[in-house]
């Protein structure tokens, strides 16, 4: 008959280890009010330049000012999210958009680092209770909110979409946890590379998360594409063979090109493209695997040609 292990004895703690679980327990169960006793109704009345009666007079308690503090740092209409939407809708007159947008994300990310309003609201949130929570939750549907729905118009004017299984919400959220994290790595850890590194990951994430209409590819097929391993074509293939394949591949996008421009991606055909290339639709899906990848390889193409005249 199998022992039955006795239970282990609970480890006895001693009064350093007690005062410090009972000092975050305490932490743990704090709110907006415990907060501001701890600072002092004297002490805020000083700050203020008024009597301490004048605290009761004006909220009656320190509960009812407290309530008044979250609903101030947390209230929407103090954030300046429509100077984001402004940036972003200058972006879409752009062919190639990635300087200005490097610009923008470069330019929010200074703005919300140097808010002084970004740190309150994380510690409020963190040691404010449920009330602060709540109005956190609030706070950051209300700002989502508008930028979903000022991003769907953008969206629909630039020609793109959320690659499933996103939606526009989605892309929002994405974006603003990755904000809300990078913030707060740079205000306890600052990093010049990481001014650099944003706004491109934020791009990466976006030019990601969309497509132009007309494509099927979801989120999974798009990571498919980029996430792979491909081998080592090039083994044994003489000089001459890889001059004719970029010959070939030259044709095709610039046949490409040609075809999107007067026919629109819609109106044109894995065929159309490789008739103006003289060349077979086996010959184009083989380098490309479809129009849409045609098409990336265009975009790629004249942004890398763009990229090298400003280095230029």
């Amino acid at each position: 008959m199998p022992s039955v292990s006795e239970p282990e004895p609970a480890v006895q703690l001693g009064p350093r280890e007690r005062l410090l679980a009972a000092a975050l327990e305490a932490l743990a169960e704090l709110d907006a009010t415990a907060l501001l006793n701890a600072v002092g109704v004297r002490e805020i009345a000083q700050r203020a330049g008024v009597s301490t009666s004048a605290v009761y007079h004006y909220y009656g308690s320190l509960t009812a000012l407290a309530d008044a503090v979250v609903d101030h740092v947390f209230d929407p209409g103090t954030d300046p999210v429509g100077r984001m939407i402004d940036l972003m809708v200058d972006l879409t007159t752009e062919r190639f958009p990635l300087l200005p947008s490097i610009q923008a994300h470069a330019s929010e990310l200074s703005r919300v680092t140097h808010d002084t309003q970004f740190s309150i609201r994380m510690g409020l949130w963190a040691l404010g209770g449920p009330r602060a929570t709540d109005a956190y939750r609030d706070y950051t549907r209300a700002l989502n909110g508008r930028l979903t729905a000022s991003l769907e118009a953008l969206y629909r004017q630039w020609g793109r979409e959320p690659r499933p299984p996103f939606d526009v919400a989605g892309v929002v959220n994405a974006v603003d946890a990755f904000t809300n994290g990078t913030v707060l790595r740079q205000l306890v850890d600052p990093d010049p590379a990481r001014v650099m590194q944003y706004p491109r990951a934020c791009i990466a994430m976006t030019t990601t998360l969309l497509r132009v209409f007309g494509d099927q590819h979801n989120t999974d097929d798009r990571l498919v594409e980029m996430n792979h391993f491909p081998l080592d074509r090039r083994r044994g293939v003489s000089a001459a063979t890889e001059a004719r394949t970029a010959a070939t591949r030259s044709r095709i996008l610039y046949a490409a090109g040609e075809l999107f421009a007067s026919s629109g991606y819609e109106g044109t055909t894995v065929a159309q493209i490789a008739r103006r290339a003289d060349t077979s639709t086996t010959t184009v899906h083989s380098l490309y695997r479809s129009k849409h990848g045609v098409a990336v390889a265009l975009v790629r193409a004249e942004a890398h040609d763009l990229l090298t005249t400003l280095a230029d």
